[in-house]
């Protein structure tokens, strides 16, 4: 699938890559550009199926949330 007009175009490859094409209309000269697919993001030696990153500051909420249940239910 491509956009453009005469001797430019942006487009998508059948594999879904994006390019952008220009060239000399009659010449047989012309320049195509891929854009780079995006770097996946580097996974831990941890990562694996159902392995969840969250924030250290989240856990400590959930550690002193449950102490705090476990001191108010012991008071009783």
């Amino acid at each position: 699938m491509t956009r453009g007009g005469c001797g430019a175009h942006i487009g998508v490859t059948a594999r879904g890559q994006r390019y952008t094409s220009i060239g000399l209309p009659s010449t047989g000269v012309s320049w195509r550009e891929y854009q780079k697919p995006a770097v996946p993001q580097a996974r831990c030696e941890l990562c694996a199926p159902g392995h969840v990153h969250f924030p250290a500051w989240l856990a400590l909420v959930i550690v002193l949330a449950v102490v705090i249940a476990v001191i108010a239910s012991n008071g009783r």
